[in-house]
């Protein structure tokens, strides 16, 4: 998983970069809680309290989260989406096979479970975090490198329109002195014919 390379995200961005980074790494880390959450349920860490309920509305959250992810990505936020909800489906199965085995026997089979599912998934988690963090790495630079040619683009017109603006004006006030210089020649040219 971390040498495949994830296609960049498609120009032009159509949503700021931020926003589906932030959605993506917020579902990374849920994932990561609910892994460490199942761990210690199949361990049997908290026999005072051996309710599933916290699992269960975490597991809900989850869900909720990814049914209400916008369905507009491009093609590496889509790679990137699938790889963690494909995860999450893992967790989510060997959870419900957990609750399957009986409280009493659960604490001796946990080291089996943990072993062969979870700790598999938790490198699964990693990989796909990892490559998250390279994806909004290059997508970050990508919209620094949008920014950059705007502000060049803007700075041009800038230059252009100033440019423009200071030649017509001197053009405007060489012309004015035309008149003027024409103006007061017709003046003279009026006097002189006063005087005869």
């Amino acid at each position: 998983l971390s040498h495949r390379k994830l296609p960049p995200p498609d120009p032009p961005l159509p949503r700021p970069f931020a926003v589906p980074a932030q959605r993506l790494l917020g579902l990374a880390s849920s994932i990561q809680r609910y892994n460490e959450a199942v761990q210690q349920f199949a361990a049997g860490a908290d026999r005072e309290d051996p309710s599933h309920q916290p699992l269960d509305q975490l597991t809900f959250v989850i869900d909720s989260n990814f049914r209400r992810y916008p369905v507009e990505r491009d093609s590496s936020e889509t790679v990137l989406f699938n790889g963690l909800r494909d995860v999450f489906l893992q967790q989510k199965n060997v959870y419900i096979s957990v609750l399957k085995i009986r409280p009493d026997e659960r604490s001796r089979d946990a080291q089996v479970v943990i072993a062969k599912n979870l700790l598999p998934l938790q490198k699964q988690i990693l990989d796909w975090s990892e490559t998250l963090r390279t994806w909004n790495g290059e997508g970050l630079q990508t919209v620094d490198r949008v920014l950059v040619k705007e502000f060049a683009a803007a700075q041009a017109g800038l230059t252009r329109a100033l440019a423009i603006g200071l030649t017509s004006g001197i053009l405007l006030m060489l012309a004015g002195m035309v008149y003027i210089v024409r103006l007061e020649r017709q003046t003279h040219s009026r006097y002189d014919q006063v005087v005869h």
